[in-house]
């Protein structure tokens, strides 16, 4: 769920970033040219910092292909013609760039070698997904691995001798070669069409489905296996057999939480306790297990290593040298703002030491530097996704720490970060926009960075004081230069219980400032999401708006992540009426700021929980707003909370159980329906299990029982999103249309500022 741009308030507020000549830019952005815009993907650096490899990734729909209509096929990731290549480049002059790889299939997780002189990545060239290696001199690509099942994630160590891979496999196989015969069977049955059993029992609580798919005997687990050269030798071997619950995280970006020791000797895991099946309440604990490159491995178990009863305990990050272990501590549930904190142990008298004591972030990644002097930490704060740095000193404590665990750290924030007062800012990379990928080697930083304004590039700078750029790319830069862009405002204004709460203000593209011009209020996800000034290509994108002629409001309301833990926690139990207190407060300050928004042609736009907040706005908040678009958002909040995927997210998100919360019912768009009175647009998947289609469905049938213009777009093969390429191209295109009916931008409906 995604972050952006901070810039501090002059005057009433508004602060303009830096814009280009737009008159000068004459194509329009539409959503099929938004869509197929190349991606720049994560940067890895070689080991001496010298050299950068990236990949560039693009989609594009197929003669053949229309958005007219859903595609039913079982698999929606793409659907487009997909064009991937990895680029290789000296890291100090990045427009220099040697191809090393194309391919119409995906490239993806990029390492090095230990030598440097080949790349390891991830790709379904041959079907599935498996590990590859290409020669830094462009000899042609090899396949390293050729197993039953797709390869999800990987690690190297040992000098390249052990492999780590992960794979969706049976729980109770022991080898790839019982998951090989295990899918051969399946597939026997299919050529036959023989009958068989397909119940699938759940005891307990146990969580019947997650997301788009429903948990089986299948889950993420870990295998080893040896390699000589670029050769797997023998079969792949569960590192622990039996173990029921996944490795991953299973969400929209799956995150396979584990860490191995460079030595081969023993693997580290963020995992809850077997059989826990997406149990949400359970805390997590780092387990250890030994590997093949150790001790004899033989019954393998996971052992618990660190655990806190209250909190959990996940991200297990082994230092470059072997010494020590950095992690995670989470108080409260990842659905409910947790208060995040870093902490290090030392391996070898097991002593942990916690760092960073002063940073209110909510940490979504932790890596070592190269050196293992410091850690890189990313989070949300204010408007971007900041990297930040921790250097620790030899006892791996923060600088500054002292001898306290609990004592204020010293972090420098990379990009200009706001951090507690004795921070230092990373001055010298620039203080707009967000870090998405980074990569530390030889004492240099890669950086994937992007702004509302700039798709996604590579940058390298250095890690010192200065952090000096050495180099970028500019190939995204040049897809987007044909195209008139909004520009961006930053404002702020006092919400619910006078707390200062944040927005972005994008102007229409070709702004005139003699116009008014209509307005999307878009509302994020969550609650705990966060509009960033990062760039973003989905059915809420703010510069495809601003292409059609919108002025385009982004606030972040409490519950948002990015402005410490206290904002994130004030929604709980308050869904409804503390953000709704700020959107009211908040539009109030941007009609005011920006003379140019026509209020009388007003739509709000959201998904997920945002598309709740439009179905609550329809019956409590109706006067600002000619239309509404409704992107698989809650409905009825008492049937969600007994259907969602989410094994206790009621009493997460309220403190209580569905029937014994007596002001849930207070927070029920459903018991507003008396009010709707407005046009609905709703968008519905068919396999959305996190917001169950029966919330869609059940808006779309409450606004045609009102009677009220409404409109239902549902793909029966999509989950929580569009991520089919037609399909999202499709959506971009109708929500525009839906728009333009109710706000009839353009030409003679512009009033003139009076």
């Amino acid at each position: 769920m995604k972050f952006e741009t901070l810039s501090m308030l002059l005057g009433m507020g508004i602060m303009l970033t830096a814009g280009s000549d737009v008159h000068a830019q004459s194509e329009v952005l539409t959503p099929r040219a938004l869509a197929e815009i190349e991606r720049l993907g994560a940067p890895a650096l070689s080991r001496d910092g010298q050299t950068a490899a990236y990949t560039v990734t693009g989609e594009r729909l197929a003669s053949s292909e229309t958005t007219s209509k859903s595609t039913s096929e079982p698999n929606n990731k793409g659907n487009g013609k997909t064009s991937a290549k990895l680029w290789l480049a000296p890291s100090a002059d990045l427009q220099s760039a040697t191809l090393l790889v194309q391919t119409d299939q995906a490239i993806s997780q990029l390492s090095w070698s230990e030598d440097g002189k080949s790349v390891y990545y991830v790709s379904p060239a041959s079907g599935r997904a498996q590990l590859w290696n290409v020669g830094v001199d462009a000899t042609a690509p090899r396949q390293v691995t050729h197993y039953p099942l797709g390869v999800l994630a990987y690690r190297l160590v040992d000098h390249d001798r052990l492999l780590i891979t992960a794979h969706d496999a049976f729980a109770d196989c022991a080898d790839l070669a019982c998951n090989q015969a295990r899918l051969d069977q399946e597939e026997a049955r299919k050529r036959d069409r023989a009958p068989a059993e397909s119940g699938l029992m759940y005891r307990d609580g146990e969580a019947p489905r997650y997301l788009d798919g429903y948990i089986d005997n299948r889950f993420v687990n870990l295998f080893q296996a040896r390699l000589s050269g670029k050769e797997v030798l023998g079969n792949a071997t569960a590192i622990v057999q039996g173990y029921r619950y996944d490795i991953a995280e299973r969400n929209f970006l799956p995150q396979i939480d584990f860490s191995v020791s460079p030595d081969g000797h023993a693997l580290y895991a963020g995992l809850r306790p077997s059989g826990s099946n997406q149990g949400d309440e359970l805390p997590k604990t780092i387990y250890r297990a030994a590997l093949e490159a150790g001790p004899s491995s033989a019954g393998n178990q996971y052992g618990a290593w660190i655990s806190d009863p209250a909190r959990s305990v996940y991200r297990p990050r082994i230092s470059p040298d072997g010494r020590r272990l950095a992690y995670l501590r989470a108080e409260g549930s990842e659905h409910t703002a947790p208060r995040i904190t870093i902490w290090v142990r030392d391996l070898a008298t097991d002593q942990d030491r916690q760092v960073a004591a002063g940073l209110d972030v909510l940490v979504s990644e932790l890596e070592w530097s190269s050196g293992g002097d410091s850690l890189y930490a990313m989070g949300p704060e204010g408007t971007h996704l900041r990297l930040f740095k921790i250097p620790l000193n030899d006892a791996g404590s923060s600088a500054g720490d002292g001898a306290g665990a609990t004592a204020t750290a010293d972090a420098n924030a990379i990009a200009g970060a706001k951090v507690p007062a004795d921070a230092r800012a990373f001055a010298a990379v620039p203080s707009s926009g967000s870090v998405l990928q980074w990569s530390s080697q030889g004492g240099r930083l890669a950086l994937l960075e992007s702004h509302l304004q700039q798709p996604p590039e590579v940058s390298v700078v250095e890690e010192g004081p200065a952090g000096r750029r050495l180099s970028s790319t500019s190939s995204a830069t040049a897809q987007v230069a044909p195209y008139a862009l909004g520009e961006v405002s930053t404002f702020r204004f006092k919400g619910w219980n006078r707390d200062t709460v944040e927005g972005m203000l994008m102007k229409p593209a070709r702004f005139d400032p003699a116009r008014r011009y209509p307005v999307v209020l878009l509302l994020h996800g969550g609650p705990n999401g966060h509009f960033s000034d990062a760039w973003s290509a989905g059915m809420l994108a703010p510069q495809l708006l601003a292409a059609r002629g919108y002025a385009v409001v982004m606030i972040n309301p409490h519950g948002s992540a990015g402005y410490g833990t206290a904002f994130g926690r004030a929604v709980l139990r308050h869904w409804d009426d503390r953000p709704l207190e700020d959107f009211k407060a908040g539009w109030a300050h941007a009609l005011a700021a920006f003379p140019f928004l026509d209020p009388a042609r007003a739509c709000a736009v959201g998904g997920s929980y945002g598309g709740y907040l439009t179905l609550l706005f329809a019956g409590r908040w109706k006067a600002p707003w000619k239309c509404y678009v409704n992107g698989q958002g809650i409905f009825d909040v008492r049937s969600f909370f007994y259907a969602n995927d989410i094994t206790r997210y009621d009493q997460l998100s309220f403190g209580q159980e569905p029937w014994a919360a007596a002001d849930l019912e207070r927070q029920n768009p459903a018991r507003d329906v008396g009010q709707w009175t407005q046009p609905i647009f709703t968008i519905a998947g068919g396999r959305d299990y996190r917001v169950p289609i029966e919330q869609t469905l059940g808006a779309y049938k409450a606004s045609a029982l009102r009677k009220v213009p409404s409109q239902l777009l549902l793909f029966p093969d999509e989950s929580h999103g569009q991520f089919n390429l037609p399909n999202r191209i499709r959506t971009m295109d109708e929500v525009l249309s839906w728009l333009d009916r109710w706000t009839a931008p353009g030409g003679q409906a512009e009033a003139r500022v009076r």
